[in-house]
């Protein structure tokens, strides 16, 4: 058995679309090791990225990780993000100007995810 979301696309997509500051959910296995991440994910309209977190990764707490990097949109509202010592593959799926999805596409990596505009 299988579970999952199913949401309706609000809106049209551009860089712009993706613009302020988001909490983020994530959760998954990177490898072996059990990941539980949240924090903050800061896009700025014109493709710069900012991502504040706090890591759960295999029962030990890592805070206050920072990470920089880049994004482009499709108008079909799939977003790939690059995050400097982070991901290099970093998928958002749009739903909104609000909300996404996120799947982190790395080999080996299995992180997913939601986040919402604040």
């Amino acid at each position: 058995m299988e579970d999952g979301s199913l949401d309706s696309q609000v809106g049209s997509f551009s860089s712009s679309t993706l613009n302020g500051t988001y909490a983020f959910d994530i959760t998954g296995f990177d490898g072996s090791l059990s990941n539980d991440l949240i924090g903050t994910l800061q896009a700025n309209g014109t493709n710069t990225l900012n991502m504040l977190l706090i890591a759960n990764v295999d029962g030990i707490l890592q805070q206050n990780q920072s990470f920089s990097g880049t994004y482009a949109v499709t108008s079909n509202g799939r977003a790939v993000g690059s995050l400097n010592g982070f991901s290099n593959n970093l998928v958002l799926y749009l739903v909104s100007p609000s909300n996404a999805y996120i799947v982190q596409a790395d080999t080996d990596v299995a992180l997913h995810g939601t986040m919402n505009k604040q």
